[in-house]
């Protein structure tokens, strides 16, 4: 009895033992378990904030109206309006003017060309400029009407083409003649090129 109780006295101890022992390895599984979860759950992803975008690189940065600032077109010149009695300057020391228009019956002598009702036009350059000026490039075109409808240009009767060159401090002159019903005369716009580059020269009126 006496051996029984003193094992009884020296097992309690060592059991108190083995419980603490078992409840530690628990505890360190279960902290275990909770870091090895957080690895694995991802981070959630930060808020974007409303109203906020990031615009293409291809886009051009708005100009202080909110549009996009356009591109300045090199190939188109732009154009010089004036008056059918009016000068206009087709390059810089060059000046151009309608120097005469007549009311005239239209000769067809080329292919597709109608006779009828035309327009003559003397157009007139002048060289203020102390170098020769080239006239191969200069061109005449006529519209008329509220549509701008293009008039079509006939071969005569009177038609002078421009000189090739023109001297320094000379004029030269140039007549042309365009198919335009009488119906359709109230207004006209005639557009003179001087030469690729430069501005080109509208004059606008009633004949």
């Amino acid at each position: 009895m006496i051996v029984d109780e003193q094992r009884a006295e020296h097992g309690a101890p060592r059991r108190w033992v083995w419980v603490g022992a078992a409840a530690v390895l628990v505890l360190g599984g279960i902290l275990t378990f909770g870091l090895l979860r957080q690895q694995q759950v991802p981070a959630p992803p930060l808020p974007t904030p409303v109203g906020s975008s990031v615009p293409p690189a291809s886009v051009p940065p708005p100009t202080a109206t909110g549009s996009a600032t356009p591109e300045p077109s090199r190939d188109d010149p732009g154009e010089e309006r004036a008056g059918l009695d009016e000068s206009a300057e087709a390059a810089q020391g060059v000046v151009v003017h309608i120097a005469s228009i007549e009311k005239v019956e239209g000769d067809a002598q080329g292919a597709g060309e109608v006779a009828g009702p035309a327009l003559r036009l003397g157009v007139e350059f002048k060289n203020s400029t102390s170098e020769e000026q080239s006239l191969v490039g200069a061109t005449v075109n006529l519209f008329y009407g509220p549509d701008r409808t293009p008039a079509a240009p006939l071969d005569g009767p009177g038609v002078v083409d421009f000189a090739k060159s023109l001297a320094p401090g000379k004029s030269a002159l140039g007549v042309v003649v365009f198919s335009v019903p009488l119906d359709q005369r109230s207004q006209i716009a005639v557009e003179v090129t001087f030469k690729a580059g430069v501005p080109v020269v509208v004059f606008e009126g009633k004949p």
